[in-house]
């Protein structure tokens, strides 16, 4: 009679408990040592480990953009390596059977040591090894299955509430919700005040930052801290160390990737720029690409500029899509009859350095500053698809076809637009890639610019810092080099090298099977780029 009382008893205490569980689950839940511990603190460190997460995904696959080009395949390679990886944590997390706070205290230290020194793993790795490859598919799998490891043990302490349905849901939110801060952070935020080095350590830090949150929270249900947090407070340490010391370090590093001292590094919203000192050799970098060499800079801006201005009359307005550097409008500024300069440059920063940085302004004469040019801070492509304004010359000053974004700058429908911004009697000229290295990306761009409605005509010019060097020079009716003049004072084209550079060798005309049309949605030009350029 008395069990029977008792059974009864520890029925309703069940159904009460049940009844209750899902209000006091929300501010606090008893885990198996009869400790008691918040609830919202765990759901804080999801979202943290999440944010960790996703800017550690973009730090590697941004540093191997930079490293290695063809960003569309390292984003890929990394974001399907490290979800698989990701997968393989979560299947080993079921192995772990007790001191689950203990082991979510450890991986994090862990992923704080491995995510936060990502970046210069990575740098180190490319400067001074042959193996950048596989340190970089260890770092993602390490840290991507550590990440993988963590959402599980974090379920499997928080399904202590009384409801497994609420939990998934609320673990999954704040897990979403720490990847969009994260994905939006790293662009807007960390990338161009810190640098994927600087800014992986941060992120490392907020690592440990959610290890110690741990402890202080869910103290009462671990033990055997003291070795973690120890370890803890060195990784810290370590990173916090590393920060201070991170300049001097990437300098150090960075300056193995380029021949000249580095005098001048950032990372912008879109690229990252370095300025490299040696004498009166200056050289600016885009993503590790070099654009110009002082030394013979002329060689290559006074072709792209004097052949379309002595095809257009050597007057009227002109628009320039790139050229940030100011060096074809310090070209463009020797005409007396010149009314206008339009440049548009997706990134204000690198107009800024190349107006303020007295090496630069100096070799570009202060063009970036005369009355007659108007800066416009936008997309080439928005731009003349938004812009109804048309222009005698046009001159596309932009980096290789080394990435989508680069790619879609060279389709039929990009160059149909700036056809349509084209005066009748105008011309165009753009920089069109190695004619003797990427002999396929140069005439894939000649027939793309053919099949958008301009008669073209390639030539190229020899440039010690950049080797055979390729021009197009379009226009809506049908002109004869010949009768090209150029009308200016230069250092080195003149009437006679003008007839010269449209001469093509016979090994330099391609004959291979029919090349396609570059598109937006079939990017050929980047495929032609990627496989040319890595023999070289």
């Amino acid at each position: 009679m008395k069990e029977e009382t008792m059974d009864k008893v520890d029925d309703k205490f069940s159904v009460e408990s049940e009844a209750s569980g899902s209000i006091s689950a929300e501010m606090e839940l008893q885990v198996d040592n009869d400790a008691v511990i918040p609830v919202i603190p765990l759901f804080f460190i999801v979202f943290l480990v999440a944010l960790c997460g996703i800017v550690y995904e973009l730090i590697i696959g941004t540093c191997s953009s930079y490293l290695l080009g063809d960003s569309v395949y390292q984003f890929s390679l990394t974001i399907g390596l490290y979800l698989s990886a990701m997968g393989i944590g979560s299947y080993l997390s079921k192995k772990v059977e007790n001191r689950l706070l203990n082991v979510l205290f450890a991986v994090e230290i862990a992923i704080g040591l491995a995510g936060g020194f990502s970046g210069l793993f990575l740098l180190a790795a490319y400067t001074n090894t042959d193996y950048y490859h596989p340190i970089m598919f260890l770092l993602i799998i390490l840290i991507g299955a550590m990440a993988g490891f963590e959402i599980p043990i974090l379920v499997r302490i928080l399904e202590k509430q009384a409801n497994l349905r609420e939990t998934l849901a609320n673990v999954l939110t704040f897990d979403y919700a720490g990847a969009l801060i994260g994905s939006l952070a790293f662009p807007l935020l960390i990338l161009p005040a810190m640098g994927v080095v600087k800014g992986a350590i941060v992120v490392g830090l907020i690592n440990i930052f959610a290890a110690f949150l741990t402890v202080i929270f869910c103290r009462r249900a671990m033990d055997g801290t003291f070795k973690l947090l120890v370890a803890a407070t060195a990784v810290g340490a370590g990173l916090l160390f590393s920060f201070a010391r991170a300049d001097e370090v990437t300098k150090i590093l960075e300056s193995r990737l380029f021949n000249h001292r580095v005098v001048f590094k950032a990372h912008t919203r879109y690229q990252k720029l370095d300025l490299t000192r040696w004498h009166n050799d200056i050289r600016l970098y885009i993503n590790n690409h070099m654009q110009f060499c002082s030394v013979d800079e002329y060689r290559y801006h006074e072709p792209l500029v004097h052949p379309a201005m002595s095809l257009a009359g050597g007057g009227g307005r002109v628009l320039i899509l790139g050229g940030g550097d100011g060096l074809a409008a310090r070209e463009l500024l020797k005409y007396p009859d010149l009314k206008e300069i339009v440049l548009v440059d997706i990134d204000p920063d690198i107009v800024k350095l190349c107006r303020e940085n007295p090496l630069i302004s100096k070799l570009n004469e202060g063009a970036l500053d005369n009355p007659k040019l108007t800066v416009v801070s936008m997309d080439a492509y928005k731009y003349v698809e938004q812009n109804p304004e048309r222009f005698d010359c046009i001159l596309i000053d932009l980096p290789d076809p080394n990435n989508v974004s680069l790619s879609k700058l060279y389709t039929k429908t990009f160059y149909m637009l700036v056809r349509s911004r084209l005066k009748p009697h105008g011309a165009l000229a753009l920089q069109s890639t190695s004619l003797y290295f990427a002999p396929k990306s140069f005439w894939c761009i000649h027939e793309t610019m053919k099949a958008a409605g301009f008669f073209v005509r390639g030539y190229h010019v020899t440039i010690p810092s950049f080797g055979d060097w390729g021009f197009q020079l379009a226009s809506l009716n049908s002109f004869e080099p010949g009768d090209l003049r150029v009308k200016v004072p230069t250092r080195y084209l003149d009437d006679r090298e003008m007839k010269n550079i449209f001469a093509i060798a016979e090994d330099e005309i391609y004959r291979g099977e029919k090349l396609a049309c570059n598109t937006l949605i079939f990017p050929k030009v980047l495929q032609y780029y990627a496989m040319e350029w890595k023999k070289w």
